[in-house]
């Protein structure tokens, strides 16, 4: 036999193996297509439960504009609220409101509050730019989406004027504007106020018409100095009160002031001298000093101080003003106190028997030869004592507790706050705040400037 020829029985057995591996590897694609189909199968099953669940729950799909996916950690609120108002997407947008001016958008929100939307600037909590719906947490606010055809969110042109927008603060790096004051009462006339006291008791409402007064007189003054206007309508049926309680009471004069009405200042007479009249008998002296000057028909910086007249401040205010007058002649005014004794008319004063025993001040009184204190038996002496107590009365209460072996959080309470200090030292002393007063309009000094 040939070298190198292959016997027939060994050439079979190469067949053999090489058709057993096709075989396997035909049987091992297979087994891999098989798996790769399961996979598949699979995920196809699992993207079908999904969309079946979608279907039977959509608003697990797609949230609401308060959805408990937008919220703020920890907080309950929701992203939106987060936001002060201007930020915030209007949910209620229309043409009309697009198409009111802005006049017409603030006039709108002053007169007619019962017509406003879910955002009117008068449901704001003041100074925040924030909606009170968004002061909320979200679990307790409403739904913004109408349950009902009397609800519909389609708004009404007179609603859509009534909007007010709030202050722009996009521009977030700048300075923010001053928040306008909004309150939550109906602003309503001065007629209407001074025959309603809205269950103020009396004291309340003594002090809400002492900050009219002095808000009116403000806006006369502005129609004078900006405008140059003196004349005009004012009376109890076009002056509107804003405000829902005694310390934030503003007025607005509704219709515009003309040449051809009388002059502002002379039913400014008329309306001051209603609403004052009862405090005639608790404070004579300032009631007529008051009433005087608007009937001399002063000039317009002297109607400007009224403002600051001792008739239209509290014993908080009247404080206020003394020691920051007080304070001013001292620096600006050498020589004031001399001055003072001679243009205040003389009276005898006797700060001694005035103050008594009274706590802290008996011992302010008694101290003065100590720092050097001189208190004269006049006005000028009641002066400075009143300024002097009113800084160190508490230094005094705090020694004596502390000597008498008091415990700290007992001394704490023994001290006077301001309000009471002002309090005690205006009964004391009721005539330096008014004297004061003349005396700085004699000298020509601006009050609201130097205090």
């Amino acid at each position: 036999m040939v070298q190198g020829m292959k016997k027939p029985g060994q050439s079979q057995t190469m067949a053999t193996i090489f058709s057993n591996g096709n075989s396997l590897k035909l049987a091992f694609n297979k087994l891999v297509y098989k798996f790769v189909q399961i996979i598949f199968r699979l995920m196809a099953k699992k993207k079908s439960k999904k969309k079946s669940s979608t279907r039977a729950n959509p608003s697990s799909a797609q949230e609401s504009p308060l959805s408990t996916a937008q919220r703020e950690p920890h907080t309950g609120v929701s992203e939106a609220c987060a936001k002060p108002v201007a930020l915030q997407a209007n949910p209620r947008p229309s043409s009309a409101q697009t198409a009111a001016t802005p006049k017409e958008r603030t006039w709108a929100s002053l007169l007619k509050p019962e017509q406003q939307g879910p955002l009117y600037t008068a449901q704001r909590e003041p100074h925040t730019g924030v909606s009170e719906a968004c002061a909320k947490p979200v679990a307790l606010q409403a739904n913004p989406r109408p349950l009902s055809p009397q609800q519909g969110s389609s708004p009404s042109p007179q609603t859509a004027a009534a909007y007010v927008p709030s202050p722009s603060v996009a521009n977030t790096t700048a300075a923010p504007a001053p928040a306008p004051q909004f309150y939550a009462e109906p602003p309503r006339s001065l007629k209407k106020f001074l025959e309603n006291h809205y269950k103020w008791d009396e004291e309340q409402f003594k002090r809400g018409c002492q900050n009219m007064l002095r808000s009116l007189i403000r806006k006369i003054v502005q129609l004078e100095e900006l405008k140059g206007i003196t004349r005009g309508p004012l009376n109890g049926e076009n002056i509107l009160v804003i405000g829902n309680n005694a310390e934030n009471l503003k007025v607005e004069i509704l219709n515009t002031p003309s040449e051809n009405n009388p002059d502002m200042r002379q039913q400014f007479l008329a309306l001051a001298s209603e609403v004052v009249l009862p405090w005639k008998a608790t404070h004579p002296l300032a009631w007529k000093h008051f009433l005087d000057m608007i009937e001399k028909r002063i000039d317009p910086f002297y109607f400007k101080q009224l403002e600051w007249h001792p008739l239209l401040l509290s014993t908080k205010e009247q404080a206020m003003l003394i020691t920051r007058a007080y304070r001013h002649l001292e620096i600006e005014c050498k020589g004031w106190k001399k001055d003072y004794r001679t243009v205040t008319k003389p009276r005898d004063v006797d700060i001694g028997k005035t103050v008594g025993t009274a706590f802290g001040f008996y011992d302010v009184y008694t101290s003065r030869d100590k720092f050097g204190v001189i208190y004269e038996p006049n006005p000028l002496g009641a002066l400075v004592f009143y300024r002097h107590a009113h800084k160190h009365v508490n230094d005094y209460i705090y020694e004596n507790q502390k000597n008498n072996g008091a415990k700290p959080e007992l001394i704490k309470d023994a001290l006077l706050t301001t309000e009471q200090k002002g309090n005690k030292l205006a009964h004391f002393f009721p005539e330096v705040a008014l004297e004061l007063f003349n005396y700085m309009l004699i000298k020509g000094i601006d009050i609201e400037k130097a205090i």
